[in-house]
């Protein structure tokens, strides 16, 4: 069992390596992790571990490694042998099959690791170890969520590889001299190797996965050529001011690699809104019911929509269903708006969307209650930050405590889901003894 750290003089909240080599980071609950703040040599091993009853999975921020989902009890590990400093988020499986995702984290990995052999890279669980070069033919490549399964092959020149995406989201195969373009679940894609080389390869939409191909020659003991490694993905430019926009007038959402910032927004109509991708990963801006697409955006790439009907439109990115957002396109006269067309209508709440809530709060002696800044969470998408930016506006004040309590509630039943989920909740079935009796 791997020994919690202990606080150290490495700058205030910093917890430093211990000598011993159990750096062990504990997932505490979906916004907790102890220690927040990490630092350790190059060359050091950590690990994460879940100590909640609830699943988790962990991601580095700039997709550079990531975990399978972590059950109660799990871990990962990960050797940093690069400096620099690591921020990565935990995410936590929801009861609707999604997953909620929170930068909670920082590593900060110091100096550069001393020349060791090469560490091969970890088998996933229940994953088979890579097999001996295969005979020249057919090889096969199963795609997972988290994984390429092998992730390094070994075959002989002449040999066609082919790809199976098995996992739920859309993945690819892209390397320097091929790519498999998206493969969405249960999607094949073939590739013949005639030529011998090392060829690294990476799944374009998700930064930490990555596999290599090795192609030995038709002679004895041939030594393999490393392949040109792909081309490093151009740094993002700097982050426009919220709202400033390209154009004049225009709303900007800033497309990171888990999340749409802001998530909601709440525009009059005749807005021109422009999403910036300004992740390491592509992504879309699409609408749930095809009112918009912005088809694939690279890195830095742009899409503007101008939205002169009133309505609200929610939207993911295709290619991370994880990622949503809204808009919402209110008329001069100020009035609530209905659902888009092809939309699925928001849901309505007595005193909890923002024209009816804001009355509400200034007949209260101007506070909004804790009960409706959570309704506009809960229900409209509303982060707490512009729960207060926009009260602020009004000349109110929010119940934040009032609004933590029923989040900290919230938690607590996500909690019970998930281990009802884990040991099976019981069932009453005095009903069906009853029609068996009748």
């Amino acid at each position: 069992m791997l020994a919690a750290l202990t606080l150290s003089a490495t700058g205030p909240g910093w917890v430093a390596a211990r000598d011993d080599g159990a750096n062990l980071i504990e997932i505490k609950d979906h916004d907790r992790v102890e220690p927040a703040l990490l630092q350790v040599a190059a060359g050091t091993t950590v690990t994460w571990r879940n100590e909640d009853d609830a699943t988790h999975r962990i991601r580095d921020d700039r997709g550079t490694f990531g975990s399978e989902s972590l059950r109660k009890d799990a871990s990962y590990s990960r050797r940093f042998d690069a400096g620099g400093t690591y921020s990565y988020s935990v995410g936590t499986l929801l009861s609707g099959g999604t997953w909620h995702w929170m930068s909670i984290g920082t590593l900060k990995v110091s100096g550069a690791a001393s020349a060791l052999p090469p560490v091969p890279a970890p088998t996933p669980p229940g994953v088979a170890p890579a097999p001996a070069p295969a005979p020249a033919g057919l090889a096969t490549v199963d795609i997972r969520d988290d994984f390429f399964s092998p992730a390094r092959l070994t075959v002989p020149a002449g040999t066609t590889v082919k790809w199976t995406n098995r996992g739920q989201s859309k993945h690819t195969a892209t390397s320097a001299s091929f790519d498999s373009g998206i493969l969405a679940s249960g999607a094949s894609w073939s590739h013949t190797f005639t030529a011998p080389g090392t060829y690294s390869y990476v799944c374009d939409l998700h930064g930490g996965m990555s596999g290599t191909v090795v192609v030995t020659g038709t002679a004895q003991g041939t030594a393999p050529t490393a392949a040109a490694a792909p081309a490093p993905a151009a740094a993002p430019t700097p982050l426009p001011s919220r709202g400033a926009g390209s154009r004049p007038g225009a709303r900007t959402i800033i497309i990171a690699d888990n999340v749409f910032e802001p998530g909601t927004i709440r525009v009059p109509a005749g807005t021109t809104v422009v999403w910036v991708n300004h992740g390491v990963l592509k992504h879309t801006a699409t609408s749930n019911g095809s009112v918009f697409d912005s088809g694939i955006l690279s890195p830095n790439g742009e899409f503007s929509v101008t939205f002169g009907t009133p309505g609200t439109y929610p939207y993911i990115c295709d290619l991370h269903p994880g990622m949503s957002g809204s808009i919402a396109v209110y008329a001069p006269d100020g009035a609530t708006p209905p659902a888009a067309a092809g939309a699925a209508p928001a849901p309505v709440h007595p005193a909890t969307s923002n024209d009816t809530a804001v009355p509400a709060a200034r007949a209260s002696g101007g506070v909004l209650s804790g009960s409706a800044a959570f309704a506009l969470h809960d229900t409209y998408g509303f982060p707490i930050d512009l729960t207060l930016e926009m009260a602020a506006e009004q000349g109110l004040t929010v119940d934040e405590p009032g609004f933590r309590a029923l989040m900290g509630e919230q938690r607590q039943r996500a909690k019970q889901d998930a281990r009802d989920k884990k040991g099976g909740a019981a069932v009453d079935t005095s009903a069906y003894r009853a029609l068996r009796e009748a």
